[in-house]
């Protein structure tokens, strides 16, 4: 899979193992479903809170946005740092 500008390396790992129907997207079925780990109730407001736009799924740009910033941000109360880590 290509990347693209709203993509990256990461964006299109995730969707490769986590988009079950192939659409390009993540439904909340498809979050809750690789939730590796993470209680349900966390998973559930962390898709909630990447979920800028409020369509009921992650696209592509939302899920490189949160990948980018949970993977190059130092600060621990960075929103998809603190959003999709497990609790302590």
């Amino acid at each position: 899979m290509a990347t693209t500008r709203s993509s990256s390396p990461a964006t299109d790992a995730l969707l490769a193992i986590s988009d079950e129907d192939g659409d390009g997207r993540l439904s909340l079925d498809d979050w809750l479903q690789g939730g590796y780990g993470t209680p349900p109730a966390a998973a559930g407001e962390s898709f909630r809170l990447l979920d800028t736009d409020g369509r009921g799924y992650l696209t592509r740009a939302e899920i490189s946005v949160a990948a980018r910033t949970y993977l190059t941000s130092a600060a621990p109360e960075a929103e998809a740092t603190t959003s999709t880590a497990p609790p302590a």
